[in-house]
């Protein structure tokens, strides 16, 4: 096995008193007091994850079942751009969708 770099998306977020980070990609979240924690808290739960994985033998299946695909060189921060868009969205309730849940 080579070794390898994979890039995560972590997003954080307040919600009341706490914060919440989040992995999009592995699914994983946390919650904690302040910002820094909740970054260390969620770095820590995905390098777990991947000497966990690494260990099992199945690292490059599990980053491959997640969308992530290592590259063999450090993601240039530089080269890359992550865009936060809100949209409004209107759902429908049971009775107005077209299968008449």
């Amino acid at each position: 096995m080579s070794t390898g770099y994979a890039e995560f998306t972590l997003k954080f977020s307040q919600w009341e008193d706490q914060w919440v980070g989040s992995c999009l990609e592995l699914g994983y979240s946390t919650q904690a007091d302040t910002l820094e924690e909740a970054r260390a808290d969620i770095q820590a739960i995905v390098e777990d994850l991947m000497e966990i994985h690494a260990e099992e033998g199945d690292l490059e299946e599990y980053l491959f079942l997640h969308g992530v695909i290592p590259q063999p060189t450090p993601v240039d921060p530089q080269a890359s751009s992550i865009e936060r868009h809100v949209l409004q969205v209107v759902v429908p309730s049971p009775a107005e969708s077209p299968t008449g849940g």
